[in-house]
This record gives structure tokens, sequence and C-alpha cells, in this order.
């Protein structure tokens, strides 16, 4: 950036002299080439345009490349499985022709923009030898000066077809990071705000009026909900009706549309963000992980130094330290890319063993217990049940174990409440919540069958 602009100022300082020297020697054939500057600039805005153009397209077929290919090459199994592998070379061939199509155009730009650039030089410079020749003729210019002239005209298309190089390098290079400009140029998270959460962390939670959806989706529609502080609240409802969402909002991963969250009677957009995170442990049914070691992975986001019998504790508690005791490097042993290395089963308790050691005054839990064996699940649950005690508590489950025993259960349909109260109240109150307990417990009754 710094070589192109000392490059446009020595452009600009030259362009100028030749012009002023110039103009000192003969007025008229000085100012019948002054109308060629802006014909060379509007060629250099338009080759520019179409550079960018086509650079964007490149870009966001190489995008679709990349993506293509990651996806496949983490999902090959899958692919193996279904006998695809045919229709995936078909359209990785597709995707890799679209790619050769943008190049194509790209190479077509470059064509054309160097001729175009360079017939400036011979507008220059027939304008110069043919109006130049005549005043030569009209003994108005003499032969010497005539070639002075064709010299300086040379400075000036060089000077100006710096500009063109600059601003075609400049859109070419507008083109391939255009999308990263969008990022970079996008607020950063404001992580300090104007209260500490100190006061406020054992108060209750409460969505008000709040409306959220993702691009032109709507997803929460005038929601009011309250989490009681030290309570047990269960959100249900069908799959896609914003449980997740609700989550997504108290972790301030997101801003309502309208409305506002608020613990006590304190704004959340008020409180500072790494404070308030600091006070969540979430565990999702995604349950990720880092590469690194399983302490790693279980003290990650800690504010202090864990010790090795909390460590060992958190295990216990999650139900993880039999499988991770079975491993020759214990604790120290290699998750993996992903946790890649580990089993689903494992990975989650490694995630609630996180929870458990983080010993956050509010937990949230997405279908915490989702990967686990019947086995597993059962002593989890069990250690779930001690960790929520005193402690706010928002649950998104399909396991009647721990919905059942909640002190709050929120029945949500489409993006907003449907009911609230307990288990008791609802089954006998509200027809969805007592279909989703009825289907579980069938599912439930069907699997005991089986086995």
């Amino acid at each position: 950036m710094v070589r192109n602009l000392k490059t446009a100022i020595l452009a600009t300082f030259t362009l100028i002299s030749s012009i002023v020297i110039m103009y000192n020697m003969n007025v008229k054939l000085t100012l019948a080439l002054l109308p060629v500057i802006p014909y060379m600039l509007i060629v250099t805005a338009v080759v520019g345009h179409y550079t960018q153009k086509t650079q964007l397209g490149v870009q966001a077929r190489f995008a679709g490349i990349t993506a293509f290919f990651a996806e496949r090459l983490q999902r090959m199994r899958l692919v193996k499985s279904f006998g695809k592998e045919e229709e995936e070379i078909e359209q990785g061939e597709e995707v890799l022709l679209k790619h050769y199509t943008a190049e194509k155009k790209r190479a077509i730009v470059d064509l054309f923009a160097e001729p175009l650039m360079q017939s400036t030089q011979a507008i220059v410079v027939g304008t110069v030898l043919i109006y130049g020749g005549i005043l030569v003729q009209n003994g108005e210019l003499r032969v010497s000066s005539l070639i002075g002239f064709y010299m300086y005209v040379n400075f000036i298309h060089n000077n100006v077809l710096k500009y063109g190089i600059l601003w075609q390098s400049l859109k070419q290079a507008r083109g391939a990071t255009e999308n990263i400009a969008h990022i970079v140029e996008g607020e950063d998270e404001e992580l300090k705000r104007q209260q500490s959460m100190a006061n406020d962390v054992h108060n209750d939670l409460s969505l008000q009026n709040v409306s959220f959806g993702y691009s032109e989706r709507t997803i929460l529609n005038n929601l009011n909900v309250t989490i009681p502080a030290g309570k047990v609240t269960a959100l249900v409802g069908p799959s896609g009706c914003g449980k997740s969402t609700i989550l997504n909002l108290l972790e301030r991963f997101y801003e309502p549309r309208v409305g506002r969250i608020m613990i006590g009677n304190t704004p959340a957009e008020n409180i500072h963000i790494d404070e308030w995170r600091e006070a969540i442990a979430y565990v999702s049914q995604a349950s990720p992980l880092l590469s690194g070691t399983i302490r790693d992975n279980i003290t990650y986001g800690l504010p202090f130094e864990a010790s090795e019998e909390d460590i060992r504790q958190a295990a216990v508690q999650a139900n993880a330290l039999d499988f991770i005791e079975q491993f020759p490097d214990g604790f120290e042993t290699e998750v993996g890319e992903f946790g890649t290395k580990l089993s689903g089963g494992q990975r989650q308790r490694i995630a609630i063993a996180r929870a458990f050691i983080k010993n956050a005054p509010i937990l949230l839990l997405d279908e915490a217990t989702a990967s686990l064996d019947a086995r597993s699940e059962h002593a989890v649950v069990k250690a779930l049940k001690q960790l929520m005690k005193d402690r706010t508590t928002v649950i998104v489950a399909h396991d009647m174990d721990l919905i059942k025993d909640a002190d709050q259960i929120i029945v949500i349909d489409r993006g907003a409440v449907s009911a609230a109260g307990t288990h008791k109240e609802l089954y006998k109150h509200n027809e969805l919540y007592k279909q989703l307990v009825e289907i579980q417990d069938e599912k439930e009754s069907r699997l005991s069958v089986q086995f």
C-alpha cells in the first residue's frame, strides 16, 4: 500500500510538471491534449469495474471449492455408506467447472484491459503528430518543440497509465477481499459495558417482549419468560420452536430485535459481557472440544488454576473418570481435532465435566444427555440434578427425568409461550405438553421392549 502511494505521488508530480512545461512550449497543442486525459481515466474506471466484478466471481467460486471439499472430506464415511461417490465426483467436477468459468471471465477482462489501456497512447501520439504537424506547417511550432512534445506526452501517458494500473490493482484487491472486509469492518463485540454483574448474579432472568429471527425468518415473537433465580426452568416444545435460540440469547451471542433481556432490574446490555458469560456454564448437545488433552478441555476457560483433585472430582461427577483412566495417558490423552479420538458419549461427558468444574451460578443445558448410553445417562442425570441445586438453571431436553422435576416448565410453540407451570399442571391442562410427554413415554416403552 505504501509503495502504491509513493507511485501515485510521483506520477502526480511528473504529470503536473510535464503539463506545465508543455503549456509553456505551446498552448494550443497542450490544450488539444488535455481532453485525452479524461478519456484515459474513463477507460481506467471501466477496466477497474470489470476487474473487480470478475475477481469477486473468482473468489466466490474459490470459496465454493473450499467449502465443498472441506465438507466432503470430513463426511467421507457418509458418502461411502450411501454409495454416493459417483454423484459427489460429478458435483465436484461441476464446482471446479464453475471456478474455471469464473477464471476464464477474469482472463478475458485482462485480455481486453491491456489493449484498452494502451490505446490511449495511440490517441495521444496521433494527436501530437497530426495537430503538431499542422502547427509546424503554419509556423506556430518548431520541429524541435514538436519532438520535445512527443517526449513529454509519453511521460503523461506513462504516468496516467500508472493511475490506471493502481486503480485496477485496488479493484482487484477489493474483489479478492470484499467478504473479509465486511467481517473486518463489522462492529466488534463490546465486552466492557456500564455495569458489573457482581450485584445481579443471583437475581431472576427475564426476557421481556423479545422478538428475534435469523435473516428474514422470525423465530421468537413477543416472548415473555421469567427464569427464577436458584430454580430449575425447563423449556419444552416441538423442534424448531426456538428453545435453543433462547439459550443463545441468554448467552448474548445475539441481541433481540425487539425487547430486552433483564437480570433483576438491570438490562443485560448494560452489563459487561465477559462477566455475564463467566457466570454461565453451558453444555450443548454438540459437546464441542478443541485439540489438546482431556485435562485442557475440562479446564478450558477457567479463570483460576484448577487443582488435580478438582479435575478428578469433576470427571467423577460427569461419570467420565472410568473411561479417562482406561487411556494409558489418563487426563493427558490427546482428544484430536474436534475431539475425533473420542466417542460421542465421551465427548459429551467431558463437556459436562467442564460445566461441573466451572461451578457457575447460571447453568444452561441444551440436550446435555443426548449422546449418552442408557447407563451413563442415568448416572449423569443424577449428577446434573446435584449440580442444578441452588443454581439458576435452564434446561432444553427431551429427557422427562430432568424435565418433570423442574420448578417451572415453559412450553414454547411457534416462538411464543404456550403455557407455564409444573409437570402435573401442564400435563393436566396443556394439550401440547401432554402430547410431548406421551410421545416420549411411548418411545421409551418401545426401546425397553427392544432391549
